[in-house]
């Protein structure tokens, strides 16, 4: 790797796809707002432990950062544990049920960083979150063809 080099997890996006992304973020946005989905933006940072926390992470893809061996930290390789950490410590006194969204920079250990949308419920039974996000899906049809060709959509727990 020369000294001008991009390092692991990082890349530069150029003006065409700072378009098509913010374009994207744009009609998410709008739709999200329309629901009723507030945002919400959590750390690029988070401690090691809440990352490895639902065991669903493999710390091998986790950028570390720092070298205090007693105070990991990572940068996030996904949004659903930044997501749980501040539901718990943060909104731990809500009783209703929230909607959230988020997006934001994904940080994996390959040498691409990506951006990342999903959204949340918090506080709400398992049928109602699945009636809404079902719901919404056509609503993100304005994104069915979007500029970039790198994109998806995935659902599930």
């Amino acid at each position: 790797m020369t000294a001008y080099s991009l390092q692991t997890g990082t890349r530069d996006i150029l003006p065409l796809e700072v378009a098509q992304k913010l374009w994207i973020a744009e009609r998410l946005q709008q739709v999200y707002q329309q629901w009723g989905y507030q945002r919400i933006i959590t750390s690029t940072l988070e401690g090691l432990d809440t990352l490895m926390a639902g065991g669903a992470i493999d710390r091998a893809t986790v950028l570390e950062v720092g070298d205090d061996v007693t105070n990991r930290l990572g940068l996030r390789p996904e949004l659903t544990a930044p997501i749980a950490r501040a539901a718990v410590t943060r909104m731990a006194g809500d009783t209703d049920p929230q909607r959230l969204y988020y997006a934001a920079n994904v940080f994996r250990r390959r040498p691409t960083a990506n951006m990342a949308a999903r959204s949340s419920f918090i506080r709400a039974g398992s049928s109602y979150c699945t009636r809404r996000v079902i719901a919404l899906m056509p609503k993100f049809c304005c994104c069915s063809r979007p500029a970039s060709k790198a994109w998806g959509c995935v659902t599930g727990k």
